[in-house]
């Protein structure tokens, strides 16, 4: 699937589109998502990051929006070109999260949360 299509503005108003396809957004400060490809129906993305500013070398951070979102939909996002290998994520720190039912920023539980090179889930 186009990451083109399902990376849009915060703004638009999101027409025919089935419940539960996610429609991703960066388009506010800070915001640093490149692009979106769904891997698999509705469940998996694969998220491209834009590179930091000031080096164009490193992702070592992420901030997006996402809606469209069904109720206890399950889904994996796949950050695929983070580029910080020693990270706290290594050694159980998870990512933050704020949503509707999660009116404050919380960090996911870390049963949630699964890191490529993270030693715990080899």
């Amino acid at each position: 699937m186009s990451g083109q299509f399902l990376l849009r503005k915060s703004t638009d108003t999101v027409f025919n589109e089935p419940k539960g396809r996610l429609i991703f957004s960066s388009d506010f400060e800070s915001g640093n998502l490149d692009s979106v490809d769904e891997i698999s129906a509705c469940s998996e993305y694969d998220l491209l990051l834009r590179a930091d500013s000031n080096n164009p070398r490193y992702r070592v951070w992420f901030y997006f929006s996402v809606r469209n979102v069904k109720r206890k939909q399950i889904v994996t996002f796949n950050i695929t070109n983070f580029s910080k290998g020693k990270s706290l994520y290594r050694d159980g720190m998870t990512p933050l999260v704020k949503s509707t039912s999660r009116p404050t920023w919380q960090r996911t539980p870390a049963r949630s949360a699964f890191y490529y090179r993270c030693p715990r889930h080899r």
